[in-house]
């Protein structure tokens, strides 16, 4: 409540205060355009957690956030079937 008045004094509006996000590991710009890179295209996440010396987790969640998925292939979901007709 207190805090609610504070903000009507020091600024005359009750709208929350938007704040700069910090980058406590990895920044999205730095993976984005180490990702871009040829060479380190193909790499797992513990090398990329590696390189950055971070977590695999937070790697994870990183690429997530930037629109990178993993790697699909059918090899293993179709492997001995055959399609019915």
């Amino acid at each position: 409540m207190y805090g609610w008045i504070k903000l009507k004094k020091e600024t005359g509006d009750l709208s929350s205060r938007t704040r700069k996000r910090k980058f406590k590991v990895l920044d999205p710009e730095k993976l984005d355009e180490y990702m871009k890179n040829p060479e380190n295209a193909d790499k797992y996440i513990r090398e990329i957690a590696k390189d950055f010396g971070c977590g695999k987790e937070t790697v994870r969640v990183a690429l997530k956030k930037s629109g990178y998925t993993r790697k699909k292939t059918d090899k293993i979901q179709g492997a001995g079937r055959e399609k019915s007709k």
